[in-house]
């Protein structure tokens, strides 16, 4: 029997001596190509065709997984790009309602200075209401005091009237008799009719 020579790589003769396990390797080799050489009987035929059929279903499956996993991919960008999508407008929104937080919050601090100002114009008011008060008051204090005074000045001018009115008549009536002649009129006249009578 003819001796051949064989080179083989460090790593294919590891593999070698690993699937011969403990049969000489030199025979393992002869063995394995003789295998690779011989016809295939009618059973390997009919192996070789089921291994085929299968390896067809496999490959068939493995077209289908891999249409599925081409699927499932594009679902997952779609999926991943609405993802992105959500997580932008969850930032927007949250921008957003931090901008209007600090809106809301400058509005109520004006609300606030604005309530402050109104409390104060209010008690301005209040103040200016209570002066307006006191002011009429002291007005219907002073109109009283001045109708009394009118009053009393009316009786005034009454009782001067009514003393220029004597006044004018007195001066214009004719003027009296001395009080001594009054006197001697009056009485005289009786003493000479009771000196006649004795």
């Amino acid at each position: 029997m003819p001796i051949i020579s064989v080179n083989l790589s460090d790593e294919l003769t590891q593999k070698l001596d690993e699937t011969a396990g403990k049969r000489n390797r030199s025979r393992f080799i002869a063995q394995c190509i003789e295998a690779y050489l011989s016809p295939p009987s009618h059973v390997e035929t009919g192996e070789l065709q089921d291994l085929q059929n299968k390896l067809n279903v496999k490959e068939q499956e493995i077209k289908k997984s891999g249409a599925e996993i081409e699927k499932l991919r594009s679902e997952h960008s779609s999926l991943k790009s609405k993802y992105d999508e959500l997580l932008k407008a969850i930032e927007k929104l949250k921008s957003d309602n931090s901008e209007l937080k600090s809106k809301y919050d400058e509005l109520e601090k004006v609300n606030q200075e604005n309530n402050k100002s109104k409390e104060a114009v209010v008690i301005g008011l209040q103040h200016n209401l209570e002066l307006k008060d006191a002011q009429i008051k002291a007005l219907e204090h002073e109109i009283v005091l001045q109708k009394d005074t009118i009053h009393e000045l009316k009786g005034d001018k009454e009782r001067l009237s009514k003393r220029n009115e004597l006044f004018t008549a007195h001066l214009l009536s004719p003027p009296k008799k001395p009080l001594l002649t009054r006197i001697k009129e009056r009485f005289g006249r009786k003493s000479d009719g009771e000196t006649a009578g004795v």
